[in-house]
């Protein structure tokens, strides 16, 4: 499971347009600071490359804030190192410049000189070969979560790719225990880690991955310890137990099985807003097998998500149509999205619907629209926000994060983990996330209030943030 830095903050939570005033506010939302700045011209051309210029020289930049005169003097002093944005990421398959095929990904301000930054993209760490400047009021410099509300590409740059290979397991260690929740350190990776619930589909006891031939990295002495577990069936202290993980049902030799390269429906993980056709990539042991959204950027397999054949969270197809949801079609997908004609331009087939969990085991769901409830943002797992049940469709239900727009809304089974009544967290000792304040607007403009984009794709996939 990919993450980020639960402790960085984002900057700014929205870019104004090309034409709008540079006489911006700044506003304060549960602590931290966010700031609206101006987009530079599209047509902006850098005659000098200042960035070159100040690593030859070893020099530094006047702050913005000394000059009285200049656009956001009064708040450009906000800007910190550590903060992060979203930028074109120049280190992909596709070319920077072609218009139809911009990829993005997160960065981190290193140091701000004047407008301009020297940022790092996230997942490098202490590598500093692919730092580089640029004008933070440059049009391609967006706030995080820009990405995930109009639809564009998120992937991380090749050189850093491994770090974000979901379809790998990495060893783990608890670190903290708050309410069944776990939180969990990579081993060998120093401050990342992320939560997840005791009971999730996310984790697993030591030697899973070696008997259900899932890849995992590790090192050479955790693979020697692994078969030594699984011949002596001994565990140490220091090694949770099978029987504390969830209770997974067992799959017998003469039950229907998913084959590789059936289709079906399934919540993306990387962006849980969509439902979209998918493909059985390849078939693991025990029930267990590796699916790919089917459009996904990575050729290599590293975004294939692992599912049980019990997983709530894949549907038979035109589960959609008949629970009356949005299908997402492929990426780049041409024409209006039908599975039949689908199935005959990829060549497929179907998974039967007897071998979906949804199928054989009908759950009734008990939750109505308007609750109120305390939810996990899967996509930034430590935060458990207010939140409110906005849709339901048979076993599913669309959770809604109060103050923020329907693009981060998510789906999520009934029985889920992931969702507590009102209440919980303070029962617990967790934090609360309140919901999102309004943006604080000029005193001399209108307070306007968050539309969604009206050509807003339905095919956007994001990454965990």
């Amino acid at each position: 499971m990919a993450t980020v830095s639960d402790e960085t903050v984002s900057v700014p939570p929205s870019l104004a347009s090309n034409n709008i005033s540079p006489s911006q506010q700044s506003s304060r939302l549960n602590g931290a600071t966010f700031i609206a700045i101006p987009t530079a011209s599209a047509d902006a051309i850098a005659s000098f490359i200042w960035g070159s210029y100040l690593k030859t020289t070893g020099a530094h930049g006047a702050p913005v804030g000394v000059f009285r005169h200049a656009p956001l003097q009064d708040m450009w002093g906000q800007l910190t190192a550590g903060m992060k944005v979203e930028v074109i990421n120049t280190d992909c398959s596709h070319g920077p410049n072609d218009t139809k095929e911009k990829v993005f990904w997160f960065a981190y301000i290193v140091r701000v000189e004047g407008y301009l930054a020297l940022l790092r993209y996230e997942g490098c760490d202490d590598d500093s070969s692919m730092d580089f400047w640029c004008n933070l009021c440059n049009k391609d410099v967006h706030c995080v979560g820009w990405c995930g509300q109009n639809g564009i590409k998120l992937a991380p740059p090749r050189k850093v790719i491994d770090k974000f290979r979901v379809s790998q397991m990495r060893v783990g260690k608890i670190s903290e225990v708050i309410g069944g929740r776990l939180k969990i350190n990579y081993e060998n990776i120093p401050g990342e880690h992320f939560w997840v619930h005791h009971a999730s589909e996310l984790i697993h006891p030591v030697s899973w991955s070696h008997v259900t031939g899932h890849e995992i990295e590790a090192t050479q002495e955790y693979h020697n310890d692994v078969v030594k577990l699984i011949e002596t069936n001994s565990y140490s202290a220091s090694i949770a137990t099978p029987d504390l993980f969830r209770k997974i049902p067992k799959i017998s030799p003469d039950d229907d099985q998913f084959q590789e390269g059936q289709k079906l429906e399934a919540v993306d993980p990387l962006d849980m807003s969509r439902i979209c056709p998918a493909t059985i990539g390849k078939v693991l042991k025990n029930g267990y097998f590796m699916l790919s959204i089917d459009g996904s950027l990575a050729e290599d397999g590293s975004d294939w998500f692992c599912y049980h054949s019990s997983s709530r969270l894949i549907f038979p197809i035109n589960f959609c149509e008949i629970n009356k949801i949005p299908l997402s079609p492929p990426l780049d997908y041409q024409g209006e999205f039908e599975w039949g004609k689908y199935l005959r331009e990829t060549n497929s087939v179907y998974a039967p619907r007897e071998v979906f969990q949804i199928i054989k085991e009908k759950t009734t769901n008990p939750f109505s629209i308007g609750m109120k409830i305390e939810a996990v943002d899967m996509m930034a797992p430590h935060l458990v926000c207010v939140a409110t049940i906005a849709q339901v469709a048979d076993s599913l239900i669309r959770v809604h994060f109060d103050g923020w727009s329907d693009d981060f809304e998510q789906w999520i089974d009934c029985q889920s983990t992931n969702i507590y009544p009102i209440g919980w967290c303070e029962l617990v000792g967790y934090k609360l996330e309140p919901p999102k304040q309004p943006e604080q607007e000029n005193t001399e403009t209108t307070k306007r209030s968050s539309k969604k984009s009206n050509n807003r794709k339905s095919n956007k996939r994001k990454r965990l943030t």
